[in-house]
């Protein structure tokens, strides 16, 4: 490791103790049967970036603020936050996520509410989640999406979308998945730790998640969403 790269280490760590206090903490059980604690700041960088650590591991996000935190079949931490949108529109990511050989994995990470002001309309996009089944079966996971869509002429006209979706786990990928997807294609990829894109070229069948306003996919060992034609993004970085 450089000079510089010990440098940011240095001043990421002093900042994640330096908001410890005002961190949430919350013990769920790793997928290797040990207790683990997970740390959720939101106080990182001034407060624009929400930090969710492990002793061994720190994930980065683009944040406004912890909106609702859940323990479920205690294996899962399902963490909802805000975080910025364009002008005029408002958004909330939904994470599930658990720990396994001392690393946090993100086992889903999808826009779970929007609300904007377009021309002459405005919308609200909501997905709920329903967790069922447990480890040593199968899990299952239902999404239940609604977009209401409302005229702002003196019409009122009201158009309601909604969509359902089974996903299923995969034990050795840790991760919650609709499908299978084959992609032979290049693709912009942005990074959002280093604000760049960059072109790549993507082939293999990956998990994918298709639902109506962003399709996702798990490349690499990461999730990457699509809201964009040929462009991937990720919304969050590892300290390490």
């Amino acid at each position: 490791m450089n000079k510089k790269k010990s440098l940011l280490m240095a001043l990421v760590l002093f900042m994640l103790l330096l908001n410890s206090a005002r961190a949430q903490s919350y013990d769920i059980e790793s997928l290797d049967g040990y207790s683990v604690r997970i740390n959720l700041d939101g106080n990182v960088f001034g407060g624009r970036t929400l930090a969710i650590s492990i002793p061994s591991d720190t994930l980065f996000f683009e944040s406004t603020g912890i909106k609702k935190v859940e323990i479920l079949e205690k294996f899962f931490l399902k963490v909802s936050y805000d975080t910025r949108g364009g002008s005029g529109l408002g958004l909330t990511n939904t994470l599930f996520i658990s720990v396994k050989n001392n690393k946090i994995n993100i086992a889903l990470a999808m826009l779970s509410y929007s609300r904007g002001i377009g021309t002459g309309f405005e919308s609200i996009y909501e997905s709920k989640f329903s967790l069922e089944g447990n480890y040593k079966v199968d899990y299952k996971l239902l999404v239940s999406s609604e977009e209401n869509k409302v005229s702002k002429n003196s019409s009122g006209k009201k158009h309601v979308h909604t969509n359902k979706l089974t996903l299923v786990y995969d034990k050795e990928l840790n991760i919650f998945y609709g499908k299978k997807e084959v992609i032979t294609k290049y693709l912009l990829f942005y990074d959002f730790k280093t604000r760049l894109k960059r072109r790549r070229l993507i082939q293999g069948t990956f998990p994918a998640i298709n639902l109506d306003k962003v399709n996702y996919y798990f490349i690499n060992g990461e999730w990457y969403k699509n809201n964009y034609k040929n462009e991937l993004s990720i919304d969050y970085y590892r300290s390490k």
